[in-house]
């Protein structure tokens, strides 16, 4: 059956890590049903963005739909009945795995059609150093467990990358996505070649990172201390207490360079320059509030580009 732009819906629900999609027999993907409606259902952006890479030479061929919204945390998010109603019906759905999308694992899902994108990565995932922290006016908290952020780390999207097109040439005749893989497979290792050496250039400087995973496959990949360090949600400003609390987190014989969620605000950016001289890199991750739909081999190339451009300004 064809991909056409009448006849599939993505929605990819999702995040990063892979399982293949097996008959309840074990055996390979069940083929595509010519009487159903052709419907791929993706649960969240990082998946989005993954899969739009991939399938951007062939846009026309799809329509494409994202069940949990934008700014939404995939890992507390409960889908409206609507939402639900998708999920269930889809020809093939692709989420980041029962353990990080509670919702998915009570959602009676078929599994002959279910991608778990996490499960399709090499390796342990890295567990989450946790420090207590809230979200805006919310109650604080710790998060702990194994970190789903596999998205942040560049060959890891190559494998997902890899994968995810070999899965949607065997359910679909006319999609070809091999050489499109092919390029953003090497692309996502160019970029594993350079974090690597800006890594290397980061002796003598204290890091920190959102103590929610989004550092830990860096951490992971690249044999480098990034320190938990969380900052409440929101427009700003921090209160006394709160500068004070992240002024206790930073080493002052060393320059402090703190990697924060997309979505701290300007003005809270510039107090933690103006007041604690601290350096802030505003992360791309693939949830909060993405600013592009860029390919997020862009996006993700971003995230290194800031750090280059932070080491040269330390002279280092």
């Amino acid at each position: 059956m064809a991909l056409s732009s009448n006849r599939t819906l993505l929605c990819f629900t999702a995040g990063v890590g892979l399982s293949l999609f097996t008959s309840c027999s074990g055996g390979a993907p069940e083929p595509v049903n010519e009487a159903a409606e052709a419907v791929i259902a993706a649960s969240c952006k990082p998946a989005w963005l993954l899969l739009e890479g991939l399938l951007e030479p062939q846009s026309e061929l799809a329509d494409r739909v994202l069940l949990c919204p934008v700014g939404a945390d995939p890992g507390h998010w409960s889908p409206t009945r609507d939402a639900l109603g998708q999920a269930r019906s889809a020809e093939l759905l692709i989420s980041l795995g029962d353990d990080f999308e509670p919702w998915v694992a009570n959602a009676n899902l078929a599994p002959s059609r279910h991608l778990k994108l996490l499960e399709g990565t090499a390796g342990p995932l890295p567990e989450i150093a946790t420090v207590t922290h809230r979200h805006g006016d919310g109650p604080a908290h710790s998060h702990a467990g194994r970190s789903p952020f596999a998205w942040m780390d560049p060959l890891r999207c190559a494998e997902i990358t890899t994968w995810l097109n070999e899965e949607l040439s065997a359910r679909y005749a006319d999609f070809d996505g091999l050489e499109r893989s092919r390029q953003l497979a090497e692309a996502y290792r160019s970029l594993d070649d350079r974090a690597r050496q800006l890594f290397g250039r980061c002796d003598g400087v204290r890091l920190l990172g959102p103590s929610t995973g989004e550092c830990a496959f860096w951490e992971q990949r690249y044999d480098v201390r990034i320190d938990p360090f969380d900052l409440p949600e929101g427009e700003g400003p921090l209160s006394t207490e709160e500068l004070i609390a992240v002024r206790g987190r930073l080493d002052p014989t060393r320059p402090n360079l703190a990697f924060v969620r997309g979505d701290v605000s300007d003005a809270v950016r510039e107090q933690l320059a103006e007041k604690l001289e601290l350096t802030v890199i505003a992360l791309n991750n693939g949830l909060g509030k993405p600013t592009s739909d860029d390919p997020w081999v862009n996006q993700l190339g971003a995230n290194f580009g800031a750090l280059e451009a932070t080491l040269e300004a330390l002279g280092r």
